[in-house]
């Protein structure tokens, strides 16, 4: 039964089992006919002899008819037999009857050539099957062989039942997946050109500027204590700030290959909030800002703390590097039944419209950012966002301050 399931054999049988049932069902018609005519001229032959029988005797009219309706009398029949063999009769050779001699050679005849046909019909379809396999064959084989060479751009679906079609669709899925792999390969690598051409350039002039104030350290032993302090400072600043870089691409990186598992745990955003306040202490004293925590205490999401504070202290540094000395930044949150929305709001110098739709692109520097930004904070905070089921948007006009607006939607991660 395995043998039905395979569609090339199934429909190879059913055309087969078509063709011999066609002819079964042909050489039944003819022999109905053979049959037929066989019975007219028997008849006919025994009309000829009662007839010549009643010209020579007409009073045994009703005697012959009783005699022809009655069964074989087989001492009767035995005499008769011995009557032919006596005029040169063979009755295992021929036939009295020309008509049924000729009409048996015909029926011979055509039965065989019917069989003849259905032999080589059978071989016909045979030799078709076996054709349709090997070029079916070939042609798997010269899918796999453009596989091997990385061609991609097959559309080789087949929507019919059977091992070979199920090969071929089974290769066509595997065909997608490489050419996505490969154009997803070739995206990353091209990402990764694109990035070390960032990180290089974001580099140079910090690492040129503490190579600087080296020589210059190294070279003028008799520069002064107070500058020689100084440029330990700014030295110890500057490493302090690539460190920040580094830590963060590589924190980026993890999020882009998928390696980072954050939690799934209850986040109570007033402590989330109030974690992020402690970490830009130093830049708020500096510029004399305050961070406003606004909210209920019950307010939380499911998602991981500490990327949470992560990425809510980045969009908080953002506020605090575009706002005036003095000013106030202020974090709102509330939650409802589909999400919990954090609010980070700020009445600095606002984004220019030109630069809203780029601001989380990553390395992107607007217009009113510092010279020490580099434009991966924000990319950061949006990247561990959405991996925590919740999404980030802005409103900004210049002069008018901005506010992110963060959603974290209830359910699984």
């Amino acid at each position: 039964m395995k043998l039905l399931k395979k569609d090339y054999l199934k429909s190879t049988m059913i055309i087969s089992i078509i063709w011999i049932l066609v002819v079964i069902i042909l050489m039944g018609i003819i022999q109905v006919r053979e049959y037929q005519t066989y019975q007219y001229n028997l008849n006919q032959m025994a009309g000829s002899i009662i007839e010549a029988i009643l010209q020579q005797y007409p009073e045994q009219e009703k005697e012959i008819i009783q005699i022809l309706q009655k069964e074989p009398d087989k001492q009767m029949a035995q005499k008769g037999i011995e009557l032919m063999k006596k005029y040169g009769i063979d009755p295992y050779q021929g036939s009295i009857v020309k008509q049924l001699e000729n009409s048996f050679n015909q029926n011979t005849s055509f039965n065989i050539i019917c069989i003849s046909i259905l032999g080589l019909g059978l071989m016909v379809i045979f030799i078709i099957f076996l054709y349709r396999r090997e070029r079916s064959l070939k042609q798997i084989a010269k899918y796999l062989e453009d596989i091997g060479n990385k061609k991609y751009l097959l559309d080789i679906n087949d929507n019919t039942e059977g091992e070979l079609s199920n090969l071929k669709n089974q290769i066509y899925k595997i065909t997608i997946m490489l050419r996505k792999q490969a154009e997803e390969s070739e995206k990353s690598k091209k990402s990764l050109a694109d990035s070390l051409s960032d990180i290089s350039h974001q580099l140079k002039t910090p690492l040129t500027s503490i190579s600087v104030m080296v020589d210059v350290l190294k070279e003028n032993k008799n520069i002064s204590e107070e500058k020689r302090q100084e440029y330990l400072f700014e030295i110890t600043r500057v490493l302090e700030w690539i460190n920040w870089l580094v830590i963060s691409l590589l924190k980026l990186s993890k999020l882009d290959a998928g390696t980072v598992v954050l939690k799934q745990e209850k986040v109570n955003v007033k402590k989330l909030a109030q974690n992020v306040q402690k970490n830009v202490g130093i830049p708020l004293e500096i510029k004399e800002q305050e961070l406003v925590i606004k909210g209920n205490d019950e307010v939380s999401f499911i998602g991981d703390f500490e990327w949470s504070v992560e990425a809510l202290t980045n969009i908080v540094k953002n506020g605090i590097e575009h706002s005036k000395e003095g000013e106030k930044i202020e974090i709102s949150f509330s939650e409802n039944t589909l999400y919990t929305q954090i609010i980070v709001k700020d009445n600095g110098q606002g984004i220019a419209k030109e630069d809203l739709p780029h601001i989380f692109q990553r390395f992107y520097k607007c217009k009113n950012s510092s010279k020490e930004s580099v434009g991966i904070g924000l990319s950061l905070a949006k990247a561990i966002i959405q991996k925590q089921n919740g999404d980030i948007s802005v409103n900004s006009k210049e002069g008018q301050g901005t506010e992110f607006i963060i959603k974290l939607y209830k359910g699984i991660i």
